[in-house]
């Protein structure tokens, strides 16, 4: 009955360090996929060291790299929810 259940989701992560995002994204995955919560698979949006990729004044993304890494998964998610089998409700 949740409001989550078989939604299509995609996980994204930004930190400071080198691997926090990472950890934190293998947890949320897991309680996600507990909830019946259709998460994008094998697909990750990392983002390390986000200190040195954002313009904080501005609050905006400035590293071109990163930039084209996050189009390009929100490619596959899209790409992923048009071609995904509808889920049939219990």
């Amino acid at each position: 009955s949740s409001v989550l259940n078989r939604k299509p989701v995609g996980l994204i992560g930004a930190t400071p360090g080198g691997f926090g995002t990472a950890f934190a994204q293998i947890q949320t995955r897991e309680v996600l996929e507990a909830m019946q919560v259709n998460v994008l698979p094998f697909q990750k949006m990392l983002i390390s060291q986000v200190h040195e990729k954002i313009d904080s004044n501005q609050k905006i993304l400035t590293d071109e790299q990163t930039k084209r890494y996050l189009q390009r998964y929100l490619q596959q998610f899209i790409h992923w929810i048009d071609h995904a089998p509808v889920p049939v409700l219990d």
